[in-house]
């Protein structure tokens, strides 16, 4: 699906849609047609589209929907419908106005389920249901002005929704796309033979083993006169934070941990600030501290400015949150000074993988605010994607693949994308859940992700012991009237 502006909540649920009618194993993708590459004319679309099989049509508009149809006929330039004797077929509205509200229209009946004219685009049903374009349309710089028609319900079951619930009666479209689908079965071998977008996993003990023991010696750099690292994790209700602290914890006691507390529920069932203490097995504290905060909402929960309080060392480990009262440097407990290790030396942004293209705009803000107040601290940012087994069914069970997996890849790219952070600050895990016993795979691919973080940290204290370094030498000279000559 390179180049489409599908997100990956559009992506897996189209694929559902046409495994569910087509019958295919799995769905490949390849992108036939696209306005706003190919220009919008009938004989480019027939052109590029004519003969090659079932394709799924995607159409966005200046509304913020997104639709289309599908079909398991090939499109040809003859003048006549084709008709689905088996009713294969569906439109479908995947956004409604900005927001993903995915929902699938199949035929009335197989007769016209497309209707094939060298001088029309991607035409469905009689009447028609959904005609975009007839002749070329050009486009006015940020949208090209359909001149179809929409009649859902002749061909197509509207299931109780006009024109303006599926279209949003806008056909002003910012792009078309029409993709080629195939039946791809990529099993185990396949993925494992695949080439990893990202350095693999190795999933072994020795792996794990060198991995435990590198973050047991583990130490910040001497000169930053901190005995101790804090992360910080920071993440939408249900995202997997706490959830991730004790898979953490589980890979160094070697059984499955329930330390931070873990479940689902409307409001965050994190209700105190808590900087846990990863343990070894002979239960001695390591020199990282993962923090855990309130999990983030919309209009409820913790503001950006009570983030940086904890970003900036004012708030203590304990510390017990209300919703009702907000966070000031007049609340009792508020650090007015904090010391450097009392301070947070990373930020993570904890985002589900599987419902990433559902966030909400609101926690979307807030984290993109977050990101700008910590870049102007200089802080290190990343991402842990987690719930990666949701993404890919394979990765259930082959999880040392994450990083063969495409839609893992696609997942990155869209997170890269929104939030404005570089892929490479982007790490992804599977914490336990339902288990009650530790895997290799889970443990490997999260101390992976831990030793990553901790690189991003180490990289940031040494900047600063440099840039501290700089400063001094400066002042002892201006200091000794002297003019500075720093290389």
């Amino acid at each position: 699906m390179t180049n489409t502006t599908l997100t990956l909540n559009e992506k897996k649920t189209l694929r559902k849609w046409i495994i569910e009618r087509s019958g295919f194993t799995n769905v490949k993708f390849n992108l036939l047609f696209k306005a706003t590459r190919d220009g919008c004319s009938p004989q480019t679309f027939h052109n590029l589209c004519d003969n090659k099989g079932p394709t799924v049509t995607v159409v966005y508009n200046s509304s913020n929907y997104v639709f289309g149809g599908y079909t398991p006929l090939m499109w040809t330039s003859n003048g006549t419908y084709g008709n689905d004797a088996d009713g294969k077929g569906f439109l479908f509205r995947l956004t409604s106005a900005g927001t993903f509200s995915p929902k699938r229209y199949d035929m009335n009946n197989c007769q016209n389920s497309i209707y094939c004219h060298v001088s029309y685009g991607p035409t469905f049903g009689a009447g028609h249901d959904m005609h975009l374009f007839t002749g070329a349309i050009n486009s006015s710089g940020s949208y090209f002005q359909g001149n179809g028609t929409f009649t859902v319900g002749t061909t197509y079951n509207a299931n109780g929704d006009n024109a303006n619930q599926i279209f949003g009666n806008d056909n002003k479209y910012s792009d078309i796309e029409v993709f080629h689908l195939s039946d791809v079965l990529m099993d185990v071998d396949e993925l494992r033979q695949a080439e990893p977008w990202r350095k693999g996993i190795e999933c072994n003990k020795k792996a794990r083993d060198k991995l435990l023991s590198g973050m047991i010696s583990y130490y910040p750099i001497k000169e930053s006169a901190i005995t101790h690292v804090r992360l910080l994790m920071i993440g939408q209700i249900g995202a997997g934070k706490s959830s991730f602290i004790n898979t953490v914890s589980s890979a160094f006691k070697g059984y499955v941990s329930t330390t931070a507390r873990t479940g689902t529920a409307t409001h965050s069932l994190t209700t105190k600030y808590r900087a846990y203490a990863i343990k070894d097995q002979n239960k001695h504290p390591l020199n990282f501290k993962l923090c855990d905060t309130m999990g983030m909402e919309e209009d409820h929960g913790l503001d950006v400015n009570e983030y940086l309080y904890i970003i900036d060392g004012h708030i203590k480990d304990q510390f017990q949150f209300n919703p009702a009262v907000k966070i000031t440097p007049k609340s009792p407990g508020f650090v007015q000074n904090p010391s450097p290790a009392e301070k947070i030396q990373c930020v993570i942004f904890v985002i589900d993988g599987s419902t990433f293209s559902l966030m909400p705009d609101g926690v979307l803000k807030k984290i993109i605010s977050i990101k700008e107040h910590a870049q102007a601290r200089e802080l290190p940012i990343a991402v842990l994607l987690t719930k990666v087994d949701k993404i890919s069914p394979i990765l259930e069970k082959e999880l040392q693949l994450v990083y063969h997996c495409p839609d893992v890849a696609d997942c990155f790219q869209e997170i890269s994308d929104k939030l404005g952070i570089s892929k490479n600050y982007i790490v992804a895990v599977k914490s336990y859940e339902k288990e009650t016993e530790t895997e290799l795979s889970v443990d490997v691919t999260t101390l992976t992700a831990v030793q990553q973080l901790l690189r991003y940290t180490d990289d940031y204290l040494e900047d600063q012991v440099d840039m501290n370094a700089q400063m001094e030498k400066i002042s002892n000279l201006s200091s000794m009237n002297l003019e500075p000559n720093i290389k």
